[in-house]
């Protein structure tokens, strides 16, 4: 298979190469037998021709000889007069020497022709002898004997068929499987080498074919089983993925190259206990980094010191951030979560990135050991720009926790980091909004803005937190201005016309959102919310519901999504059909619930007593709240202040309300404590009504925040004022403002807001 780095989970391509040392065919040329050779047969050697090849070499040495002249020296005189003998005497010698060097070769040849005769008459003698004893065989030997030189033959073509495989020359291994299968049609491992070459050439269902067939072969390895595994894998089968593996794993128990897919597959379909089981048995050394870490997540709920060891095995082979934190989360204690980290940042330094977020994680960890001045230490050692989104906007926490000095310019640095990045930047507004002081967050994007007007995110910045003044709707329009596509600026004005009751302003900017991004359903919902409040009916509705069919919800999603458009409706018809809807739906049993009592609290008149609607669990939350408003539209406030608390609830708006109604002790500690719960609230109803209890802000404070309040939440203030008044014994200021409640429209309150009303009458 070839060898791909992938972060899937499970991927046969995440197989680090085969895990296994076995081989399919062990094979050498040593192992080919002469046929004939005996026991006592004569031994030939090339050390025969050693006299020969000596004689040979002297006779090329004399013919590379030069001639010399033999004239004595003082002949000089004699020479002229007997020149013509010299001459004839040197010819002769020449004529001579020339004459023994041809009876030299002639002599060598002779031998070297003696040598090769003797040579082919042992040859002879040999093969002669082997015929003999091939003679001697019986036909079934004979037979064994010539199927075993067939077997050789195709173990051998095989075995240069696998070599050019493995050098990814698919054409010529494909053709030398080919030329096996020709020879023998049921070689297993041809089939199987085959059935690899299509599967990497495309031919999923050839490749398929051949694997099957493969399979069934006597002699057949895991390796059909994992290629037929990993196509049933890429056609999002794991299921009968799986079922192939098993079956693998029954006839190859241990083989590695199988449990590693096994236990990826049964991750995959979320079988925790058979992919821990089957992890086990694989030796570490075999696991990809995805399996790695699947491995140290499902250990982590069966030993959490086991799961940490495996992550850090995983840092040290596999390196990365993620190894490093997951260890440091499952540290027992603050000091071990220091080594681990400390040990991430030394082991980083050659990864930038990744080391800025290690030293965050750092940080963090000594903020918990309470090391304060260690971790404005290593937020100091932070660049910014290198940090993960989700870790700049958490840093700010940080840095104030550990008292880092100069908050703003660390701030600054955080927000210059992306400045043009309009999520991330709403993201570290919100945790600035959330853990500093206000003051503080207001000046420092005034600054911001001042420096950047022609920014459309700093314009954006700067109206977002300035809450709903008139300031903000200027900024957000300058924002648009600038970037007309700014949905977020958009958003935002239309939120605020909602809340100064303007329908009209409302649904133009619902619309520019919808048709900034078309495909929005947040936008749509309040094209169609503010259609209604603009007098448009259930057409809205309609149109919503076309819209959410056409991105692929089903009936019972649409139910849900519609139903709170429809409870707005003079009618409960269509949150009728709704509910219904929503009752056929067992994964939708609360929410049913849930609209049921809502639709109970807004048409009363038409359920009667509400029957068994408040009687089921969960009590919490917003289904609490609603039984709570059904029991004080029936007088049952005492039983209310009985009723125990979750925690999650605590303090709870209509508690606080009858403690403060009937003046009962310590009413103020809960009005402070609901007003502390609510300071950050993206809904400032109750905190605005809890500052008018503790006397933070005056009634008519209060009066002039409806701004601030949403639609649906203004026959509730209407209704705390009324009862201020009252408290004040100005009782027609007080039927003034419950008169006011009442105007607001059918609403959750108004059960509660008639039976109070009444009390004054």
């Amino acid at each position: 298979m070839a060898n791909k780095d992938k972060e899937d989970s499970f991927s046969f391509d995440n197989d680090p190469g085969k895990l296994t040392d076995k081989s399919d065919v062990e094979f050498t040329f040593s192992d080919i037998p002469v046929l004939g050779a005996s026991e006592d047969k004569k031994s030939f050697s090339f050390d025969q021709l050693a006299g020969e090849d000596a004689a040979i070499a002297s006779f090329e040495e004399m013919l590379k000889e030069p001639v010399h002249s033999e004239t004595a020296e003082g002949d000089e005189q004699s020479a002229e007069e007997d020149v013509e003998g010299v001459i004839l005497a040197r010819k002769a010698k020449k004529k001579k020497q020339l004459m023994v060097r041809i009876a030299v070769a002639a002599g060598a040849l002779l031998v070297l022709l003696s040598v090769a005769g003797v040579t082919y008459y042992l040859l002879a003698q040999s093969q002669a002898k082997a015929d003999a004893e091939l003679k001697k065989l019986s036909p079934e030997e004979r037979q064994a004997l010539e199927a075993q030189k067939q077997r050789e033959k195709i173990n051998s073509m095989v075995g240069a068929a696998d070599t050019a495989y493995n050098s990814d020359d698919l054409e010529s291994a494909q053709t030398q499987y080919q030329a096996v299968l020709e020879l023998e049609p049921n070689n297993a491992a041809a089939l199987t080498g085959q059935a690899m070459c299509l599967l990497r050439k495309g031919g999923t269902q050839e490749a398929e074919d051949a694997f099957r067939k493969a399979m069934d072969q006597p002699g057949a390895d895991y390796r059909p089983f994992e290629g037929l595994a990993q196509i049933f894998s890429g056609r999002g089968d794991t299921e009968g993925c799986i079922t192939i593996l098993e079956a693998a794993m029954e006839k190859f128990p241990g083989e590695n190259s199988i449990l590693l897919p096994l236990a990826d597959s049964y991750h995959a379909i979320n079988s925790r206990v058979k992919a821990l089981d089957t992890y086990k048995k694989i030796p570490r050394q075999f696991f990809s980094e995805a399996s790695l870490r699947n491995f140290a997540e499902l250990m982590k709920l069966e030993s959490k010191d086991e799961a940490k060891k495996l992550f850090l095995y995983m840092a040290n082979k596999y390196g990365g951030l993620y190894p490093f934190e997951r260890a440091a989360s499952l540290a027992e204690d603050s000091k071990d979560k220091i080594l681990i980290l400390s040990e991430a940042v030394t082991a980083l330094k050659d990864d930038e990135s990744n080391m800025d977020n290690a030293r965050f994680l750092l940080a963090e960890a000594f903020l918990e050991s309470k090391e304060n001045a260690q971790a404005a230490s290593s937020i100091k050692g932070v660049n910014v720009t290198r940090l993960k989104p989700e870790y700049r906007s958490r840093i700010i926490v940080l840095a104030k926790q550990s008292g880092l000095d100069d908050m703003k310019a660390f701030f600054r640095a955080v927000v210059q980091a992306s400045p043009d990045n309009l999520e991330l930047q709403k993201s570290i507004l919100e945790q600035a909004r959330l853990n500093l002081d206000p003051g503080f967050v207001r000046e420092f994007y005034s600054e911001w803005w001042s420096e950047n007007q022609n920014n459309a995110v700093a314009n954006y910045l700067f109206a977002k937190s300035s809450g709903f003044s008139p300031s903000a709707r200027r900024h957000y329009e300058a924002a648009l201005d600038i970037d007309p596509d700014m949905y977020d600026a958009s958003f935002e004005l239309g939120k605020i016309a909602m809340a100064e009751k303007n329908w009209s302003e409302a649904a133009k900017a619902f619309e520019h959102c919808a048709k900034t991004l078309a495909d929005d359903k947040n936008a749509r919902f309040y094209v169609a919310l503010v259609a209604i409040k603009n007098g448009g009916g259930s057409a809205p509705i309609e149109e919503y519901r076309e819209f959410l069919e056409s991105i692929g919800y089903d009936k019972s999603q649409v139910a849900l999504e519609i139903i709170d458009l429809a409870l707005l409706l003079d009618s409960p018809a269509l949150a009728d059909s709704c509910l219904k809807i929503i009752s056929e739906e067992p994964s939708m049993e609360d929410q049913y619930r849930l609209f049921k009592a809502k639709k109970h609290l807004l048409f009363k008149s038409k359920d009667g007593d509400g029957g068994d609607i408040f009687s089921h669990s969960p009590k919490t939350g917003l289904y609490r709240e609603y039984c709570i408003m059904d029991m004080l539209s029936r007088g049952q406030g005492r039983e209310v202040l009985l009723m125990t608390t979750p925690a999650e609830d605590f303090p709870e708006f209509w508690k606080v309300f009858l403690l403060r109604r009937m003046n009962l002790k310590n009413w103020e500690k809960s009005a402070e404590l609901l007003r502390e719960k609510e300071k950050h609230a993206a809904d400032p109803t109750y905190k605005i009504i809890a500052s008018l209890w503790l006397g933070l802000i005056s009634l008519d404070d209060a009066e002039k925040s409806f701004h601030y309040v949403p639609f649906d939440k203004e026959a509730l203030l209407y209704f705390v004022l009324a009862e201020e008044y009252r408290r004040l014994n100005q009782i027609e200021s007080a039927r003034i403002r419950y008169r006011k409640a009442q105007d607001c429209g059918r609403n959750v309150y108004s059960g509660v807001v008639d039976f109070y009303s009444r009390q004054i009458q």
